[in-house]
């Protein structure tokens, strides 16, 4: 809720104290109510006595808050006779007893969310609190005994999960239950009730009809039934007359209604009256609904009364929302209403604003084309975000109509059924504006988990990181869009991958497989040749992933299922090659049965604790089934269900064949064979472009190569102090896996949220970089209470290791296998001041920008180190006598469920379990334990948000527990640290890697920070700007020959502010207007880009003189103002002025410095400040702005010593200025 509605339902109400946590308490109105949070209560100590208050049934319950149609929410008090009725009632009708399961999904400022609470916990059920029903989609389906939700997000639902859900019973409330809602309830959860309860904030609940499988629909609509037991409800017509049967009425409900509203004596002897059927002193509440009463005595409701809507069950008042548009001083007029799209109502503003629109040019060659209408007016998005300040999310339109009128009929009175009808394109973001933009923008979205993407938001900064970024890849190009990982890290937003894909996408040929393709040999891989050094069993070294199966799924379904997959995927019909060269041998498509794979378990219960220990110890058994020798790769524990209902499939691999990218490949192809399947065609998967074999055959020549001149960058990496952890070294015959304990580790999702989007945003980093950061602080301090000084930590990082670029041509982002990389690499915070670091002190930012650059000096994500170290004789050698660093980490991504699912296959099954990470069989206790300390770290998606989960491994003969614990809790400190420095102001700063056009360290980019506040980037200078700067140097302060100026004769009515508004945008719209121009101290001359630059705006108005002194004054204005010089090293070099000559005649003056633009930009300039004009400073409509920056990358690309020596040839001879 915006802070004024707050602050309003605050100050109406005067409660004693405002119940509230510390991260929400920002967000409240200072309105003097004292305040608790909860997590700073400590609930382990014994309280003040107290005694209890001594509640009366007609004492107020609480206040909950409606729409009111003056523009102010109105309060509504129930009290504890009400609730209570309301509650008993329910209990018995829902059949809520002493341990039923009730799913409560709605928010707590709507009346249905005291049902699903109160009655629940009242009778002894167990109450589940989701975010809303639709986690059940995302879940993969859920079973209990009643779902409480609104008819329009079921049926959105029933969309994505049917056949998944088992319930006793569901219960609608809030909007129309349409009839086939009902029957398609009943068919999708077999034996299930359907109840749809009637109510209003003012009566709680008042009437219920129960739907059992014999009832047979009569209208579009379910009835509402009768009233609950202390309830009435009567259709009455004029004069509060009863009306027969099947006459339309108003319906009043009676009996345990409302006390009233609060402070609104007027409004409740309006809406609270007396009725005249009930006993004295009784009274009835005026719905405002349509109603009649069937034959069998069940009342229906047809419609309202008055102008009152319902959207996703919340009741708005259109006068609320009509009242917020017209106080924006732009819009004379304007009228709510509902419009129903797919399905759904959705909440429409139709404005009249303060002037028409004309449409104006396309394009523009010169100053004389410019023909813009000035009288613009105001945007979608500007309402979208005045109205966002002023009234809650739901209350905000959808969508905006703007009009030149409002359609009237012949009588005068508004005509609705001439309005236009809207048109559902989405607003309040950037659209995309081309096919690839459309199509980049959905695999965002689908891929980050987020209901839409618009073409500026950085993927990164959505929770993106490097393995989702090869989802993209992935599902771009199945849609027709050549694209790498890189340049997704590089290009960040859609629109500029959208760009750089339209203008050539992968710019290099792809790699020719060998003969035979995928089938024959193939080499190990580094990281294959690292498991043989481990030692025991490795057919135990597995990966596992439990997932949800389609209700319907038979043997034979998941037979064909599963036989596609292999078919497809070479690797998943290997087998360990027997002969002198270490490998895998891959048999052709066709020739693996999976039949004996699969080992079916019956299963009947629920998906308690129990099936969990059975699950653990069915993959500990299926584990001992793998034999890489013979070829069997992969098991798969089958939980039948039967077809009736959804089952489980627990999917276990040899790690060889398997990686944490490859699951988000395998298991889409599972769904959309099982798909083809079901639909009685063949399933046809898409192609691999780079198989495995070949990618282990070019790595293995690429490591003798070029790439042996990293063994240098190696040696020094590990050549240097790593201190030991425990008493002695590690021993690989000692410390082995049998000996390995865990510690866990995880933090709340306000935290995880920091780290996964606010904190790699601010830094333009990712994820691994404040991860990373907090370990190597956590470490030092470690060391540092032992007595050891050494701020530098070796760590073993572990990455996905699809590092194309490794391999000219290679496309792997359909290839599953074992791709991970394994390299070393110091993280050194040497310089930070640990202690105020660890607590997200100053000293924080320090030690982000140092391991950020840090991880980015290691080239091509240390692909190199594990070539080298495995697949080059000469070099094996060398690194074979060094250790790669006590500590092992691996960030295994965001474990989302169904995010990982593309769009077209939600519903299809296939997704993981919720809650089965951890789910895995053990590794051969004779087996090396993987390092001193092994720290392995995911996110999951919970009801509450993203939560980081961490486990850190160590042999407990070399480390003790409490040595381990606390160095858990330092990296626990240092992550919440971090957390919190990303929300304070002014947290975040570019290192040298996010300025890659200019030549520059850390120490001398903090300068230019500090003094150039908001930089985002800095440019070299072109030649010719570099020329004018040095005659701009040589004058000083004196006439600057290269100052221009420009005045631009208005015609008209001009608004000043919107004016000044639209300069501002145009400043902000172009960065190169925003530079200031320094020199480094190589002495060559840079431009700091600068956000957050105010334009220098000013006004004259010269109405009141005469003719002659007018144009004195302009004359003597328009001098001064060309004099004043613009200082080169201070943004903006340039400013606007407006001039009113007369009520219709303006000036426009601009002034700049020409080292900012040439003559051929004034005229796009130009176009662009009255486009901006038109639309109040809103750029959205423009699209991105062609960027100088990649003129001056294109040009830093550039050979300057073929340049310049084809100048010199040129210009031989040439003695005399030129």
């Amino acid at each position: 809720y915006p802070g004024a509605r707050l602050g309003h339902i605050l100050s109406d109400a005067g409660p004693d104290l405002v119940l509230t946590d510390t991260a929400h308490t920002q967000l409240l109105p200072a309105a003097g109510i004292p305040r608790l949070c909860v997590d700073e209560v400590d609930f382990d100590t014994a309280g003040p006595t107290a005694e209890p208050a001594a509640g009366l049934p007609a004492h107020a319950a609480y206040t909950m808050y409606t729409s009111g149609s003056t523009g102010r929410p109105k309060g509504v008090v129930i009290t504890h006779r009400d609730v209570v009725n309301g509650v008993l009632r329910l209990a018995d009708i829902v059949g809520i007893g002493a341990g039923t399961r009730v799913l409560a999904g709605t928010s707590v400022n709507f009346d249905v969310s005291v049902f699903e609470t109160v009655t629940t916990l009242a009778a002894g059920g167990v109450l589940e609190v989701v975010r809303d029903v639709l986690v059940i989609g995302e879940r993969g389906g859920w079973s209990g005994g009643v779902i409480s939700t609104v008819p329009s997000v079921f049926s959105e639902l029933l969309d994505q999960a049917e056949g998944t859900i088992k319930a006793e019973t569901v219960v609608f409330a809030g909007e129309a239950l349409p009839a086939a809602l009902v029957k398609r309830a009943q068919d999708t959860i077999p034996g299930v009730r359907v109840i749809n309860a009637y109510g209003q904030t003012e009566s709680f609940y008042a009437t219920a009809f129960t739907a059992d499988e014999a009832w047979t629909a009569t209208a579009a609509t379910a009835p509402i039934g009768v009233p609950l037991a202390n309830m009435g409800a009567y259709v009455l017509g004029p004069a509060l007359q009863p009306l027969a049967p099947g006459v339309v009425g108003e319906l009043y409900v009676a009996g345990n209604v409302a006390r009233g509203y609060l402070g609104r004596a007027r409004l409740t002897a309006e809406r609270f009256v007396a009725d005249p059927f009930g006993p004295a002193g009784a009274r009835m509440y005026r719905t405002g609904d349509l109603a009649r009463r069937g034959a069998d005595g069940r009342l229906e409701c047809v419609g309202r009364d008055d102008e009152q809507v319902k959207v996703r069950g919340f009741r708005i008042e259109p006068g609320e929302v009509e009242s917020a548009l017209t106080a924006h001083p732009a819009v004379t007029q304007a009228l709510v209403t509902t419009c129903r799209h797919e399905g759904r109502d959705h909440l429409v503003g139709y404005v009249v604003p303060a002037a028409g629109r004309e449409p104006g040019p396309k394009a523009v060659a010169s100053l004389g084309d410019l023909d813009i209408d000035l009288t613009a007016t105001v945007s979608p998005r500007d309402l979208r975000t005045f109205v966002s300040a002023r009234l809650p999310e739901f209350m905000v339109p959808s969508l905006f109509v703007l009009l030149d009128r409002l359609p009237l009929a012949p009588n005068g009175k508004l005509d609705r059924k001439a309005l236009p009808a809207p048109e559902f394109t989405g607003s309040a973001y950037r659209a995309p504006g081309t096919p690839g933009e459309e199509i980049l923008a959905r695999v965002y979205a689908d891929v980050v988990g987020l209901d839409r993407v618009g073409v500026d938001d950085d993927f990164f900064a959505l929770g993106g990181d490097s393995i989702r970024s090869i989802q993209v890849v992935a599902r771009a190009r199945a849609q027709g869009i050549e694209i790498t990982p890189r340049q997704i890290f590089e290009c960040r937003t859609v629109t500029d991958l959208a760009r750089t894909a339209a203008s050539g996408g992968r710019a290099q040929p792809d790699l020719a497989e060998l003969p035979g393709g995928g089938v024959g040999f193939v080499p190990l891989p580094p990281v294959g040749h690292y498991l043989e050094e481990l030692g025991g069993q490795a057919d135990r070294f597995t990966m596992a992933m439990t997932v949800d199966l389609p209700a319907g799924m038979d043997r034979d379904g998941l037979v064909a299922t599963l036989s596609a997959a292999f078919d497809r995927h070479d690797i998943l019909r290997s087998r360990r090659a027997t002969g002198p060269e270490a490998g895998l041998e891959v048999a052709a498509p066709g020739t693996t049965d999976v039949r004996p794979l699969i080992h079916a378990v019956a299963h009947h219960g629920p998906w308690d604790d129990a099936w969990r220990q059975r699950a653990q110890s069915e993959l500990d058994a299926a584990a001992d089934r793998l034999d890489s020798a013979g070829a069997v790769m992969a098991q798969f524990v089958w939980f039948d269900t039967g077809t009736q209902a959804p089952g489980r499939l627990s999917i276990l691999l040899h790690h060889l064949v398997v990686d944490g990218v490859s699951w988000r490949i395998l298991l889409p192809d599972l769904a959309a064979a099982w798909r083809q399947i079901r639909d009685g065609a063949t399933p046809r998967l898409p192609e691999t472009a780079t198989s495995v074999r070949r990618w282990t055959h070019a790595l293995a020549e690429a490591a003798t190569g070029e790439r042996s001149a990293e063994l240098g960058l190696w040696r020094r990496t590990v050549d240097a102090p790593d201190p030991l952890l425990g008493a002695r070294p590690f021993d690989p015959a000692v410390d082995t896996i049998a000996t390995v304990e865990r510690i866990g580790l995880d933090l709340p999702a306000e935290t995880t949220q920091a780290l996964l989007t606010t904190l790699p945003a601010a830094y333009r980093g990712g994820v691994n970089d404040g991860l990373l950061t907090a370990l190597a602080l956590a470490v030092a301090v470690w060391r540092r209470r032992r007595g050891i000084d050494e701020p530098s930590t070796l760590v073993r990082l572990e990455g996905h290791g699809r590092e194309e670029s490794a391999v000219p041509g290679a496309d792997l982002s359909r290839t599953m296998g074992w791709f991970t990389s394994m390299y070393p690499v110091r993280l050194d915070v040497s310089e930070v001041d640990l202690d105020q670091a660890l607590a997200g002190g100053a000293a924080t930012g320090a030690a982000v920008k140092a391991v950020k650059e840090q991880l980015l000096a290691v080239p091509d994500k240390g692909i190199g180190y594990g070539m080298l170290r495995y697949l080059n004789a000469e070099t094996k050698a060398i690194l074979k006598r060094y250790g790669s660093g006590q500590i092992v980490f691996n960030y295994l991504g965001r474990y989302t469920g169904a995010a990982n699912m593309p769009q077209d296959l939600h519903g299809l099954g296939f997704t993981q379990v919720e809650d089965t990470v951890t789910l895995t069989p053990a590794l051969d206790g004779k087996m090396s334990a993987l390092a001193s300390l092994a720290v392995t770290a995911h996110v999951t998606d919970t009801e509450r948000g993203p939560r980081l989960e961490a486990s850190l491994d160590y042999p407990s003969g070399l480390l003790a527990e409490t040595d381990v614990q606390e160095l858990a809790e330092l990296w626990r400190t240092a992550l919440t640290g971090l957390a919190h420095h990303a929300a304070q102001p002014g947290a975040g700063a570019l290192t040298p890697s996010d300025v890659p056009l200019v030549t520059v360290d850390q120490r001398e980019l903090d300068r230019w920070q500090e003094q150039y506040q908001g930089m985002a980037d800095a440019w070299p200078v072109t030649a010719m700007q570099d020329g004018l700067l040095f005659h701009a140097e040589l004058v000083g302060t004196a006439v600057d020959v290269y100052q221009m100026q420009f005045a631009f004769h208005l015609t008209g009515e001009v608004e000043p502010r919107r004016m000044r508004a639209a300069g501002q945008a145009l400043l902000d719209r172009h960065p190169n207007l925003r530079t200031a121009f320094v020199t480094d101290s190589a002495g060559d001359r840079v431009q700091i880009v600068q956000d957050g630059v105010e334009l220098p705006w000013q006004e004259r108005d010269l109405t009141d003189l005469t003719e002659s002194r007018r144009q004195e004054h302009l004359r003597r204005f328009l001098a001064s103002e060309h004099r004043t010089h613009l200082d080169p090293s201070r943004a903006p070099l340039m400013r606007i002025s407006l001039v009113k000559l007369a009520s219709d005649r303006w000036d426009l003056v601009l002034t700049a410095h020409h080292v900012l633009f040439d003559g051929w930009s004034v005229p796009l300039l130009m176009l662009d400040l009255l486009r901006l004009y038109r639309s109040y400073g809103d750029a959205s409509a423009l699209g991105r702005a062609p960027a100088f920056r990649d003129f001056l990358t294109w040009l830093s690309h550039q050979d300057h010593a073929a340049t310049a020596h084809a100048w010199q040839r040129e210009l031989a001879g040439v003695d005399e200025p030129t």
